[in-house]
């Protein structure tokens, strides 16, 4: 629910009018629709919270589900502060992937681990996934590397063009 309606936001940021090669939600129903379909998705996060039956592991999942949406926040501010900026570095470009994507792509297997009891397994979760997100990105990046350019978005392709000229 979370990484979807990160989705539809970051759709909307990046003005990009496809998703997974259909019409992304505001171009199908407008900026103001998808909005608040990304916001119901979050709202519907937190109330699939309230239905896990161990009342007391209830406030650590709304904690780490805040955590991992506040991570996203973070590396969706800081790819977008990287508008126009010709970015070529590429230590910089991974942690913002990661940090865009990681935390909500991993936070399936954080909350279960969290309702096992097995936190210190968390730490481990979290390295993998930072690896996952920065190559989920980096796919992306690969087939938008063109119309990035053109937008002067962040792209990990032209971090690294930049970066092998420097």
């Amino acid at each position: 629910l979370l990484h979807n309606a990160s989705l539809v936001h970051d759709d909307i940021q990046d003005a990009d009018a496809t998703r997974r090669e259909h019409a992304a939600m505001w171009a199908q129903h407008g900026q103001d629709i998808a909005i608040c379909a990304g916001d119901e998705l979050i709202s519907a996060a937190y109330a699939a919270l309230a239905g896990v039956k161990d009342a007391r592991a209830i406030s650590a999942l709304i904690t780490l589900t805040h955590r991992a949406v506040s991570r996203t926040v973070a590396g969706q501010t800081a790819d977008l502060a990287q508008t126009g900026q010709a970015l070529d570095d590429i230590t910089l470009y991974e942690t913002i992937a990661s940090e865009k994507s990681g935390p909500l792509l991993g936070l399936p297997v954080t909350l279960g681990l969290s309702v096992a009891g097995a936190l210190d397994d968390i730490e481990t979760v979290e390295r993998t996934v930072r690896l996952i997100a920065i190559a989920y990105q980096f796919v992306d990046d690969i087939g938008d590397w063109q119309e990035d350019q053109v937008q002067e978005s962040l792209n990990g392709v032209l971090v690294l063009a930049r970066a092998n000229h420097s």
